[in-house]
């Protein structure tokens, strides 16, 4: 009138018939037969009798002496006709959607022929109807022990399981290998039950500029979205130029729902206009990560992108409204600035007299175009050949090249004690003047019958 319940247990029983009785040191055949007799207990084994039961889940025996399962006749556990011996597996089942992701909070249903005792229940310390982290382990029986005969078990290790998640069910069945084989690789049987309707569906859009300039960093953009009827996570999404991959990102995106992801991309040209096809694929089919979905071939989305050179300045001309001035005067500068890239740009002209800054301006210079900066410069103070450098700074964009970012020009200026001559005049008819004669703005100068003494 007892009971036994032995729970994920090894025992070490020794089949051979000829064993020592346990209660002595007479050694007597036994026969199938003679199992209860109390003269031919010499076989060691689990015996259940007088009304008792046990229940054995994931009972291990040891088979080693008789080359891996118990000898014929000789039966690990044995019963009377009163008593009654389950042994019962763990069925291990896993729920996952098509891509083989984990589903959590599953109802799972077996055709159990019993109710668990709460013995196995708080040993198993979770519940057998509902997955948590994608599994349940489910105690099944799996053969009652018969009394006297060999293989002395009635197999019921066939079962049905449903499974149901959200408005999806799937349904399957399994069949545990029936005793004798009871070691550890047949009690526990694993079964992933997979929702092959549950599957993602990507479909991908992409942002980016349509031109950018030579060596930019450009952000490429991209927002992936999962019209399917599961979640899918790490989902791998790989950026391309060209058709060379330069970025890739994993990322997860709800059903229904949409993930963005970005990566910086270099274009590097080396042409003028060159033009490149960006493009991002979101679970290539033939990717090592690839995820299974509905459909492949909207996964992609690309853009043409055309790399314009960076700006290039240059001081083309340093031009003087005259080649020469007098002392005092003020004189107009004007630097002409061309653009030789493809690339719009704004500087700072700086003007420099002897190597001394004297005077700036800022300019904005069109692709491929010319701009004039015009300042001007007191000569009070100034005599001789003056030189005058143009220099370009602070350039926005930065330039592709910044050798060709600088000119001088030089102008005469003559001493404020010249003679100016800058309207009609007459000279006397002999004199002398120690220094410069100089005609300007319109006017004239008539030397007849002259001699000139220098």
């Amino acid at each position: 009138n007892s009971k036994l319940y032995a729970i994920d247990t090894y025992m070490d029983i020794d089949f051979r018939r000829g064993d020592v009785d346990p209660r002595g040191d007479v050694t007597v055949p036994t026969s199938p037969s003679t199992y209860f007799i109390d003269a031919d207990m010499q076989h060691n084994a689990l015996r259940v009798c007088e009304n008792s039961e046990a229940h054995l889940y994931n009972v291990t025996v040891d088979s080693s002496e008789t080359g891996g399962i118990p000898e014929i006749g000789n039966p690990p556990f044995i019963s009377d006709d009163s008593s009654t011996i389950i042994l019962y597996r763990w069925l291990d089942i896993r729920t996952t959607d098509f891509p083989g992701t984990s589903l959590d909070g599953v109802r799972v249903e077996v055709n159990l022929t019993e109710t668990p005792s709460n013995i196995v229940l708080d040993y198993l310390g979770k519940p057998i109807n509902k997955t948590e982290n994608g599994k349940v382990i489910i105690p099944v029986p799996t053969d009652v022990m018969l009394p006297k005969n060999w293989p002395n078990s009635k197999f019921i290790g066939n079962y049905k399981i449903e499974c149901y998640y959200s408005n999806y069910s799937v349904s399957s069945s399994m069949s545990f290998v029936q005793f004798p084989c009871i070691d550890e690789e047949y009690n526990t049987e694993l079964v992933t039950v997979v929702f092959t309707k549950l599957i993602p569906e990507f479909t991908v859009n992409m942002d980016v500029s349509n031109s950018v300039m030579q060596n930019e960093v450009v952000q490429v953009n991209a927002t992936i979205y999962n019209t399917g009827t599961t979640n899918a996570y790490n989902v791998p999404v790989i950026f391309y130029d060209n058709g060379e991959e330069f970025g890739k990102r994993n990322a997860g995106v709800v059903m229904g729902d949409s993930t963005f992801v970005s990566v910086n991309w270099t274009a590097v040209s080396t042409t003028p206009s060159e033009v490149h096809n960006i493009s991002v694929v979101v679970n290539p089919s033939d990717a090592i990560d690839v995820i299974p979905e509905i459909n492949y071939e909207n996964n992609e989305a690309y853009k043409l992108i055309t790399v314009y050179s960076r700006p290039d300045l240059s001081v083309e001309s340093i031009s003087f409204l005259r080649p020469f001035a007098v002392e005092g005067d003020e004189i107009t500068i004007s630097a002409s600035i061309f653009n030789s890239g493809e690339t719009d740009a704004n500087a700072e002209i700086e003007f420099y007299k002897a190597g001394m800054l004297f005077n700036s301006s800022d300019v904005s210079v069109a692709a491929e175009d010319s701009s004039f900066v015009n300042i001007s410069f007191n000569t009070a103070g100034e005599g001789g050949n003056v030189l005058i450098t143009v220099k370009i700074t602070n350039s926005t964009p930065e330039e592709s090249n910044v050798l060709n970012n600088e000119k001088s020009e030089t102008i005469f200026v003559y001493a404020e004690h010249s003679m100016v001559i800058d309207s009609d005049k007459v000279l006397p008819p002999s004199f002398t003047w120690k220094g410069y004669i100089i005609v300007k703005d319109n006017g004239s100068l008539t030397l007849s019958n002259a001699t000139l003494t220098m």
